[in-house]
């Protein structure tokens, strides 16, 4: 808790922003300015006036992108952090504009009158500002009687729409929250609890949908989520008035947020002290729950497994006196023990556990010491990532943007966490927001378990490497279908594929499983292992000098270069081998930035294949890559004069045909409430467009 580790508000960094969004926003520059507009609002000091002026500033960004209701949005806040009240003409103006544009005649009318009362109470208000203020209000006025009465009379104070959340297969059942009814929990002295269906699932079907019992951001990671409920914020986050880390997307989260939990870790948050303590973080915020909340699922929470016996004692220690050192905080820096009545909250109901009568202070801050250390062994069997598709494009001017898969927060959903492991799961886990949605993968027989992952499974990583860490962390030997059964034995060579050599005789995969020599796993034949060694070595010379290129902007060398890496790749690698793939992704982004759309389509369909082997051909990977080809086919479809080519109505029928195969695999994995599955709805509107034209 060194002063040098302290993330605290800063006037001098908040004020740097600012200037710098003022010359961003003079430059008509207006996304840029919002950004630092926003940036400047999380640095400056909750007792001054540049908060609340950054956040009217960027309310000014706002009206000039046409957002009406965010900038309104803004001004709401901005007077409520104290906005000065001689300068709130600006405010009212900027909203009057708004409520005009959102065709709301009542509110436009109720902040110009309000706009007039600040200006009669200001006798040092030059006659000159007063007449163009007036003038503009003329204007505003004039433009009102021209509305009709009541267009748009409606509520504007917060209209952020989020997707709706689904709802389990057959309803919920009743003894098993957030569960569907087609599935229900058991329990044997063998396996302990686990999660069976009662009748046949079918592939898709909703599973669970549950929302975190408590999450917290990963505070590694650069993410747009808000603190309190984990959905995106977008551009416009509200900042914590006292630390510089935690944003909420609305008003109601930050209220909800600072009136329980925040004011206990925010003094964390100013000292950095949560990203040097991992899970216990979320141990912390599962102990506030319990303080603040009396969530019906306590007891559900308490029950789960903390595998105490099981662990090093040298690691349980080491939990024990994380424990310890968070209680201290918890006294020393929070009024945390003054303000919770231990024997009252929701909290005192399990401190028979723990043998803690909670009669004396000791005796609290022992049960607070005892429930953390609990909870910090809970969430290392039991804690879920929390993961977001996000479009990402790299550091090269490409036009081509990149779905991956990022982990964001860390949660604890008690009901799902009954399923047991297996490195084959028949479902797949996606978020919306903090909630947790899990769909059947493939068809469960009425009897069948239902089976997550806790890990990479066996399609991403080779048995012994699961086996280790399903071991170190989760303490058992993994056991399951696919570290077991023969017919899963295939699956380990083709694992290795992806990385092995080419045998000079079948152009098979090469196995090196000896130090001196390579056996291939189709033909049996055997080679030195060091036989590719001079032609790898050159290929990744060109592969380094294509990135240079690529850097400087010689795109035509990046093109050469990567040609003769790619030559010298399929000479000596595997066909579906990664490095083959990435030379030829490198490929479609560099013609994609030259706007060579058709040799950018081709490397991408040939990249696509070795996905398809590897994940499967109904993975999320391959919802990924078809969904960059579609990027690529739409800008050639839409750039391109010569229509009547058979190479377009080629591209036409192709582009059609993965659009709603990538819709498919999505709507699969994800659902329709997920952004991606929006973003291909939109493409296949523009190629619905384009289509009209031609009888494809």
């Amino acid at each position: 808790m060194k002063d040098n580790k302290k993330q605290r508000k800063n006037m001098d960094i908040s004020i740097m922003f600012k200037k710098t969004g003022n010359q961003e926003f003079h430059s008509k520059n207006y996304v840029s300015s919002l950004q630092l507009y926003t940036k400047s609002a999380q640095y400056a000091p909750s007792n001054s006036i540049e908060l609340s002026i950054a956040i009217a500033n960027r309310s000014a960004s706002l009206i000039h992108l046409d957002r009406w209701q965010d900038c309104l949005n803004d001004i709401e806040l901005a007077i409520k952090l104290g906005y000065p009240e001689d300068l709130r003409y600006k405010l009212n103006l900027r909203a009057a504009h708004c409520y005009l544009r959102l065709g709301n005649k009542k509110s436009a009318v109720e902040t110009l009158l309000q706009m007039h009362n600040i200006m009669i109470s200001q006798p040092n208000m030059s006659n000159e500002k007063k007449e163009r203020l007036q003038r503009q209000m003329n204007e505003i006025t004039s433009r009102i009687s021209r509305m009709k009465d009541n267009v748009n009379d409606t509520d504007t104070t917060n209209t952020t729409e989020f997707p709706s959340q689904p709802e389990v297969t057959y309803g919920e059942n009743p003894h098993f929250r957030s569960a569907s009814t087609a599935i229900e929990l058991k329990q044997t002295p063998e396996k302990g609890r686990y999660v069976v269906a009662n009748r046949d699932i079918k592939r898709g079907q909703i599973l669970f949908v549950e929302k975190a019992f408590a999450f917290v951001p990963l505070s590694h990671v650069q993410t747009d989520i808000c603190y309190h409920c984990c959905r995106s914020f977008g551009d416009t986050p509200i900042p914590c008035t006292e630390c510089v880390n935690s944003m909420y997307c609305n008003i109601d989260c930050w209220n909800e947020a600072c009136s329980s939990y925040h004011r206990w870790e925010c003094p964390g948050n100013q000292m950095s002290l949560w990203p040097q303590i991992g899970i216990a973080y979320l141990a912390v915020r599962m102990l506030f729950k319990y303080t603040t909340n009396d969530d019906n699922r306590l007891d559900e929470v308490q029950e789960l497994v903390t595998n105490f016996s099981k662990l090093p004692p040298c690691d349980v220690i080491s939990y024990g006196v994380t424990a310890i050192m968070l209680m201290i905080y918890l006294s020393k820096y929070t009024d945390f023990f003054k303000v919770v009545n231990f024997k009252e909250c929701p909290i005192s109901k399990f401190s028979n556990n723990f043998n803690c009568d909670l009669a004396t202070e000791d005796n609290e801050r022992l049960y607070v010491s005892s429930l953390l250390l609990r909870h910090i062994l809970q969430l290392i069997s039991n804690g879920h990532a929390i993961t977001k598709l996000n479009a990402v494009a790299d550091k090269n001017k490409n036009k081509l943007l990149i779905q991956q898969e990022d982990r964001i927060a860390t949660a604890i959903y008690p009901s799902a966490s009954m399923m047991n492991h297996s490195c084959d799961p028949n479902i797949i886990n996606s978020f919306l927001g903090g909630t947790l949605i899990t769909k059947a993968t493939r068809d469960i027989a009425a009897g069948e378990e239902v089976f997550n992952c806790y890990g990479a499974d066996y399609r991403r990583m080779l048995r012994r490497d699961r086996q280790e860490k399903m071991e170190s962390q989760y303490c058992f030997k993994c056991d399951c279908a696919a570290c077991t059964k023969p017919e899963y034995e295939e699956y380990e060579d083709i694992l290795k594929k992806f990385t092995a050599m080419k045998c000079p005789e079948c152009s098979g995969p090469l196995s090196d499983n000896c130090h001196s020599s390579l056996y291939c796993i189709d033909c049996g034949a055997t080679v030195y292992n060091n036989i590719y060694n001079h032609t790898l070595s050159r290929a990744q010379f060109h592969f380094t000098k294509a990135e240079f290129n690529i850097e400087n902007e010689e795109y035509e060398d990046a093109i050469i270069s990567l040609k003769e890496c790619l030559f010298l790749r399929k000479e000596a690698l595997y066909k579906y081998h990664e490095d083959i793939a990435a030379t030829m992704d490198l490929l479609a982004k560099v013609y994609a930035i030259m706007g060579q759309w058709l040799n950018s389509i081709s490397y991408l369909e040939h990249s696509i294949v070795a996905v398809e082997e590897k994940y499967g051909s109904s993975s999320a990977e391959v919802c990924n890559e078809l969904n960059k080809l579609t990027d690529i086919c739409l800008q050639y479809l839409q750039e391109e004069s010569n229509t009547s080519s058979k190479f377009y109505k080629n591209v036409l029928k192709k582009t059609r045909r993965y659009l709603n195969r990538a819709q498919e695999i999505i709507d699969l994995t994800y659902g329709p409430w997920n952004e991606v599955y929006q973003e291909i709805a939109v493409k296949k509107k523009i190629l619905s467009s384009i289509l009209k034209n031609f009888n494809v």
